[in-house]
Order: structure tokens, then C-alpha cells, then sequence
């Protein structure tokens, strides 16, 4: 268990290292949305939008 928490701890220290060093704007389209946001903020959402498809197949295959 404590093995799986230092890893998460160095993956999201790596994520916003990375995260950090990238702040150019950056234009985002999605079907019909679309704008200019920070390259960081983007690659924020996208990391959270992957965390909560996991946590969500994680349950139902716990079912």
C-alpha cells in the first residue's frame, strides 16, 4: 500500500513539473465548443478527465 502511494505521489509530482513548464496558450476544440486556454490548464483537464473514466471503470468492475 505504501508502494502504491509513493508512486502516486512521484507520478503527480512529474505531471505538474511537466504541467508547470508548459503555459502557452493554446487553442482547444471540442465537437462544437471551442476557445483559448492555458496549454497547462488543458493538459489539467485532460489528466482529470482520464482520473475520473478510470475511477468510474474501476467500480462498475467491481460489480
Amino acid at each position: 500500500m505504501k508502494a502504491k502511494l509513493i508512486t502516486i505521489a512521484v507520478i503527480f509530482a512529474l505531471l505538474l513539473i511537466f504541467i508547470l513548464q508548459n503555459q502557452n496558450p493554446t487553442s482547444v476544440r471540442f465537437l462544437f465548443f471551442g476557445g483559448q486556454t492555458s496549454l497547462a490548464l488543458t493538459l489539467f483537464m485532460t489528466f482529470l478527465a482520464g482520473l475520473i473514466v478510470g475511477v468510474i471503470l474501476m467500480l462498475f468492475k467491481k460489480k
